[in-house]
């Protein structure tokens, strides 16, 4: 349905966005440059939304696990990335099978490491070479239809590699169990850890939104302001406050959306719980790789150490673990998590602090459908009139969320300025 645009409105009238996440900053930024009075509302007390970092006894805990991928077109547009004073992952990942760990390492970037994967029976020659096919397809010829897992399977990849490495690794990356996300986003995630690094801010992932923020004119964020009502131009605060609006622009995620804007929520959504610890004195993994699950059992899916990537992550003398679970929030699923550590580590694991069980229910948006999804803008009008954009109309990723946001802020140009 092709909605009316609502009729023109005063210069002088701010556009209003609702919500300061990744989408509602990019958004404020876009049409701050272009030159129009932008005001930001946002029920929290921070910036960021689900982009988040929290400082306990010197530790920066990052919501979830999240890694900021210098490969995204919006964030190398967007961001200083040497402001973020980045970190990154050396390329491919360590795997924690029962009989020790391997190592599994892109050839194009760690051909040694790859070489020695070859050489140690960590990886079959069968295997590698369907890899490459893979690799080579996925970069070149985006599949339009089917499944990440629709690919995998088709792929002739040994269903041991599959297990260990390619599954383990792309759920933590989409927090789909079943890998049910379209193929076109499972290889677009796959060209863009193929082409770009994965990193750590110096601060946190929380600097993200941080730094945006600190693009806008002082005073165009409100924290703490709850909007109850969004309408073409206007929304009423939650106090009752009436705010006349150039246009409203909603940039919340997509179940507080559709309560404001009438539009259909999100299918669901994919949860996951970081579990924290500190560890005192060398840290229980040294290599700069995220280690994964591959025994086939247990409870982590995988497990990184932040500080050996960003030492800024723990304290002097201490390292920081993370052990992402998918969904699980349970009070004791940190116990579970040790259980699992203790036979990948050894009773040491025992002497670790448990810091915090950082569950995100909402972490991301749920993906379903049998076609192409990487051409969907992130944004809609909705029947009252107001734009609502986000990853969930996106993709669900940091390069998804800000896309949404400028999209939408662009649509609003066109619209005010034809008005």
């Amino acid at each position: 349905m092709v909605m009316p645009h609502p009729s023109a409105s005063s210069p002088s009238q701010p556009v209003i966005v609702i919500g300061a996440g990744l989408s509602g900053l990019c958004c404020a930024l876009r049409l701050h440059e272009a030159g129009r009075d932008v005001t930001v509302f946002d029920q929290h007390d921070r910036v960021g939304g689900r982009i988040a970092t929290d400082v306990q006894d010197g530790f920066l805990l990052d919501r979830g696990f999240q890694v900021l991928l210098t490969s995204y077109s919006e964030v190398r547009a967007r961001l200083d990335l040497d402001a973020l004073a980045l970190a990154a992952f050396r390329s491919g990942s360590a795997i924690q099978t029962n009989k020790g760990v391997r190592v599994i390492a892109d050839p194009f970037r760690e051909p040694w490491t790859a070489i020695q994967s070859l050489l140690s029976g960590t990886l079959s020659l069968r295997d590698a070479l369907r890899a490459y096919r893979l690799r080579r397809a996925l970069l070149s010829h985006p599949p339009a239809t089917g499944s990440a897992n629709d690919i995998l399977k088709g792929s002739g990849i040994s269903e041991s590699l599959q297990a260990s490495f390619f599954r383990p690794f792309f759920q933590g990356v989409t927090l789909d169990p079943d890998l049910a996300v379209p193929a076109d986003y499972f290889a677009f995630l796959f060209r863009m850890f193929a082409t770009g690094a994965a990193t750590l801010p110096r601060d946190g992932i929380g600097a993200i939104p941080r730094q945006l923020a600190a693009g806008l004119k002082p005073g165009s964020i409100r924290l703490k302001t709850a909007v109850r009502t969004a309408r073409a131009r206007h929304v009423v605060l939650a106090d009752g406050t009436h705010v006349d609006a150039a246009a409203v622009i909603v940039a919340t995620e997509g179940s507080a959306a559709a309560d404001l804007a009438g539009t259909p929520p999100p299918s669901g959504h994919r949860a996951t719980t970081c579990v924290y610890f500190a560890v005192a004195g060398p840290p229980p993994f040294t290599p700069r790789l995220l280690l994964l699950n591959g025994t086939g059992s247990g409870t982590a899916l995988h497990v990184c150490v932040p500080s050996v990537i960003q030492a800024s992550y723990a304290p002097p003398g201490h390292h920081l673990v993370s052990a992402t679970v998918l969904g699980d929030a349970s009070e004791d699923v940190h116990n579970k998590v040790r259980a699992d550590l203790r036979a990948w580590f050894g009773d040491t694991v025992d002497e670790w602090q448990h810091l915090r069980n950082s569950a995100v229910p909402r972490a991301l948006p749920v993906l379903r459908s049998s076609g192409a999804v990487m051409s969907r803008p992130g944004f809609e009008r909705a029947q009252n009139g107001v734009v609502v954009c986000g990853d969930h109309l996106a993709t669900p990723s940091i390069q998804g969320a800000m896309l949404a946001g400028r999209n939408a802020a662009e649509e609003v140009l066109r619209e005010t300025a034809a008005g």
